[in-house]
């Protein structure tokens, strides 16, 4: 294993829509998860539309914190653990996206039990609407 990983970090909020200067790409040590944390290696993660409200620092009344220059992009992410206390090689669905490697606590995540038939539809956005609803 690698001893970094590439992670996105926003470098200043947007004026208007978001472009690629407002972000950049950078290698950081490979996280050592902590007593209770799983270390995921990141295989796919989702662009969701709230990013846009967390990075333009529109968040009153938003149960999500925002996001500041500086900080690591977050959202929905499948990976595949790595170390931790669940089991190596199980694929699981997260919030700490836009990162190669990521540490959330074992209780925040949620095993993905081969019901569909390929993983990333475990990113798709239906249980929101359907929450919304």
């Amino acid at each position: 294993m690698n001893a970094s990983h590439r992670l996105v970090r926003l470098v200043r909020r947007p004026d208007g829509l978001p472009t690629p200067d407002d972000f950049t790409l950078v290698q950081a040590p490979i996280p050592r998860p902590e007593a209770g944390q799983v270390l995921v290696r990141n295989t796919h993660f989702l662009v969701f539309p709230g990013l846009r409200t967390l990075i333009g620092g529109e968040t009153r009344d938003v149960p999500l914190p925002p996001l500041r220059p500086g900080d690591t992009l977050f959202g929905p992410a499948i990976g595949e653990v790595v170390d931790g206390p669940l089991e190596k090689g199980r694929l699981v669905l997260h919030l700490q996206g836009w990162r190669e490697y990521a540490t959330p606590a074992a209780t925040e995540c949620r095993l993905l039990d081969g019901a569909l038939p390929d993983p990333v539809a475990h990113l798709a956005q239906g249980s929101a609407a359907y929450g919304a609803r």
